[in-house]
């Protein structure tokens, strides 16, 4: 997508429900001139996740990580994320205050 460096690739491994979230993330960002990764992947699968030793998260359709990103404008305080997603039976949980997971309702 135009205007997102590679930091907010869409992983490899996601459900259909996954990557139906990371496109929404994704459509969001460039919308909304949120788009600074801050030098940091957005997305893991949780497959990824779970191989990095995280305890939360794991069971998730995808996890999105925000450590001194836009992203977390998206992830935390974002209605329009909240509707797109929602549309597609998911919900975003924040974990922590550097990453958040979606799950299916």
């Amino acid at each position: 997508m135009s205007g997102l460096s590679k930091d907010w690739s869409i992983p490899e491994g996601l459900s259909t429900s996954g990557i139906l979230a990371a496109e929404a993330f994704r459509q969001q960002a460039v919308q909304q001139g949120l788009t600074n990764a801050g030098g940091c992947k957005v997305f893991y699968s949780p497959e990824e996740w779970r191989e990095r030793g995280e305890s939360y998260g794991c069971e998730s359709e995808l996890v999105v990580v925000y450590d001194g990103s836009e992203a977390r404008y998206l992830a935390e305080f974002n209605d329009d994320v909240a509707r797109a997603l929602e549309k597609e039976g998911l919900f975003v949980e924040c974990c922590t205050h550097w990453y958040a997971a979606v799950y299916k309702i």
